[in-house]
């Protein structure tokens, strides 16, 4: 068995634990104000957002999960209401995803309780400058960043 670095193994333990512990926060104040989950919000955002021809591979590719989690996660939505799928011009068998105006209203509505979870647990407890220290020293983990 290869040893790893203790240094690389305590990064990846603090960036683990930080993000459940921010998606945990972030969950727990979206089911309090009767809100989907924050996989809901993220396709919400993507398709908010990258409205041009969104189809489920490029939500697949934005949102960094399997292609059966992003079926479901869809089939959820259409039945709430929240996107469309539409045919696509030039391929018929390929479905173009579209926000509704429900799933317009519901990411606005997501998007206060959302914000507000974040502004309480990273705004007061962080200044300015080490907020964008940490984005900067995350970013250079991101393939899409280059």
């Amino acid at each position: 068995m290869t040893k790893t670095d203790p240094r690389i193994d305590a990064a990846w333990r603090a960036i683990h634990r930080a993000d459940k512990c921010i998606q945990s926060i972030l969950d727990t104040a979206l089911n309090q104000a009767r809100l989907p989950n924050t996989e809901v919000y993220s396709a919400l955002c993507e398709l908010h957002t990258n409205p041009q021809q969104k189809s489920a591979k490029d939500l697949e590719n934005a949102l960094l999960l399997p292609q059966y989690g992003v079926s479901r996660l869809l089939s959820r939505m259409e039945r709430s209401g929240l996107i469309s799928r539409t045919s696509g011009k030039s391929d018929h068998r390929k479905k173009i995803l579209k926000l509704t105006k429900k799933g317009e209203r519901q990411l606005a509505e997501m998007s206060r309780v959302y914000q507000a979870a974040l502004a309480e647990h990273l705004g007061e407890r962080m200044k300015l400058g080490q907020l964008e220290r940490i984005a900067r020293l995350l970013s250079l983990l991101d393939d899409d960043t280059d």
